[in-house]
């Protein structure tokens, strides 16, 4: 393992852990990069009945959609998306669904719109949504067992800065051990997967390392809250 001395303050972004504030909310945030697709995913669990989703996907080709998922008593409800998505003649072009179901799991709502055209969704289609949501989120709840979180931020050449405005100056490289930011300018914007123990960022798995000048759309994402949520 390789260690990097720096100075510190306390991070958690996107916990994988039982919030300290509100123990009947559990938070966890994680992400992967499987063939070129760069995703992360967020999870929110209320209560034993309601749990909430999130995910954003880039598929490195200037395509990508950002989604919020609600499910009550284990049935999805419903699905917001927004993203944008190449039409035959590889014109890139805005892209919104939104999903309404109901207990039973049979849709009641649907909008899809495709270049400011509204198109019907077939029930092959809407069972396509709900199967692939229903299939993020047991991916997110079995990621969350490893004890990883979403980690980004900027390494400014001495000090690794978080898109939450915390510091590190004690890093750990776990399973990279090739892997360093030497002298890398502070343009330099990181996406892992780790986690933090005694103020120690460890680091397990790198997902994206670009520059933060050349592609500012990519920093710092945020999970899409699209949806409205009504305490119960």
């Amino acid at each position: 393992m390789r260690y990097i001395f720096f100075s510190l303050s306390t991070f958690l972004f996107g916990c994988l852990f039982p919030s300290v504030f509100n123990f009947n909310v559990t938070q966890y945030t994680t992400g992967e990069l499987v063939q070129n697709v760069l995703s992360f995913y967020w999870y929110t669990k209320k209560s034993s009945k309601l749990k909430s989703g999130a995910d954003y996907l880039d598929f490195g080709n200037n395509t990508w959609y950002k989604t919020d998922y609600l499910w009550t008593d284990g049935v999805l409800r419903e699905l917001i998306r927004k993203g944008e998505k190449l039409k035959a003649t590889q014109e890139l072009v805005p892209y919104y669904i939104h999903l309404r179901f109901n207990q039973k799991g049979s849709a009641v709502y649907q909008h899809y719109r495709l270049d400011q055209k509204i198109f019907p969704l077939t029930q092959k289609e809407l069972f396509s949504y709900q199967k692939k949501a229903n299939a993020m989120l047991n991916k997110v709840e079995r990621k969350a067992k490893e004890g990883l979180q979403l980690i980004q931020g900027f390494w400014d050449g001495a000090v690794f800065h978080t898109c939450s405005g915390k510091q590190y100056n004690k890093i750990e490289f776990a399973g990279l051990e090739n892997f360093s930011f030497g002298t890398a300018s502070e343009n330099i914007y990181a996406v892992f997967l780790g986690k933090v123990i005694y103020n120690r960022m460890i680091i397990k798995d790198l997902l994206m390392l670009i520059d933060k000048e050349q592609q500012p759309e990519k920093i710092c994402i945020k999970r899409p809250a699209y949806i409205s949520l009504i305490d119960d």
